[in-house]
């Protein structure tokens, strides 16, 4: 290569970025499962005793 604004052996750092980061495949996949997730107990709920309930016995180590 000729015409770089370098000297011949001199020490540069070269940076390459994405165009397209891989972040929007999580942040759909990270949706997707979220919705998936809300979707387990639509048709029987859980009740906030339900949750406390839960929440006490993981504090239980049970």
């Amino acid at each position: 290569m000729s015409n770089l604004p370098f000297s011949p052996g001199q020490q540069v750092e070269i940076i390459i970025i994405a165009e397209n980061p891989p972040t929007e495949n999580l942040t759909s996949r990270f949706k997707k499962l979220l919705k998936e997730t809300q979707a387990l107990h639509e048709e029987s709920p859980l009740s906030e005793e339900d949750i406390q309930t839960e929440i006490d016995a993981y504090r239980r180590g049970e």
